[in-house]
C-alpha cells in the first residue's frame, strides 16, 4: 500500500474525499488546488495516485483534469470521473483509471446505487470482481467511486475496500 504522502487529491473544493481516503488507504492523503497546480507552487513527486475531483464548475479556476493533465509528472496512476469529458481526456495521457456510474467501458463502474435506510448502497464491477458497498447517506457517490478507485488502482480487491469502507463508516459513528 501506499507510503506517505504518495496520494494526492486535485481539488478546489473542501470535501470528504482526503479523509475518506486516509481512513481507507491508512496513509495522510496530500491536497492539492488547481491553482496551486497551475501557477507550479506543487513539488514534482512520483505520485503513485493522483485523484481529480471534478464538482461544479468554476470559470474563475482551472478545470483539475485539464491541470493535472497538463501540469503533473506522467508517472503514477491518475484516477477521474470517466463520465466528464475532461475525465475521459485525462485516459487518453495513458495511466488514468476511470470510474463510471453506469458506463461499463470503464475501469470501475457502479450500479443499482440507492439511498435506503439511512444509507448509500450501490454494486460495483472492476477487474471482474464484484462487490456490494454500504455507505453511510451522508456519504456522496462520487467522492465514495473515486475513494473505491484509488484503492483499487492500487491494487486492493474490490471486496476488501468495500469491507473497509464499511468498518471505517461503523466506527465513525
Amino acid at each position: 500500500m501506499p507510503t506517505t504522502r504518495d496520494v494526492a487529491v486535485v481539488t478546489a473544493r473542501q470535501t470528504a474525499l482526503p479523509a475518506l481516503l486516509e481512513g481507507l488507504l491508512g496513509t495522510e492523503v496530500a491536497r492539492i488546488h488547481p491553482c496551486d497546480l497551475a501557477m507550479g507552487r506543487v513539488a514534482e513527486r512520483p505520485w503513485k495516485a493522483v485523484v481529480v475531483e471534478n464538482g461544479p464548475v468554476d470559470r474563475s479556476l482551472p478545470d483539475p483534469c485539464a491541470a493535472v493533465r497538463w501540469l503533473m509528472p506522467r508517472r503514477g496512476l491518475v484516477i477521474a470521473n470517466g463520465d466528464d469529458p475532461a475525465g475521459r481526456r485525462l485516459a487518453g495521457c495513458g495511466g488514468a483509471f476511470l470510474w463510471s456510474d453506469g458506463d461499463f467501458r470503464a475501469d470501475l463502474t457502479a450500479s443499482n446505487i440507492n439511498l435506503r435506510w439511512g444509507r448509500l448502497e450501490f454494486d460495483a464491477l472492476a477487474r471482474g470482481e464484484l462487490a456490494r458497498f454500504r455507505l453511510p447517506a451522508e456519504t456522496d457517490v462520487y467522492t465514495a467511486l473515486s475513494a473505491v478507485s484509488c484503492a483499487v488502482g492500487l491494487g486492493m480487491p474490490l471486496r476488501e475496500v468495500s469491507r473497509r469502507l464499511e468498518t471505517n463508516a461503523n466506527e465513525s459513528r
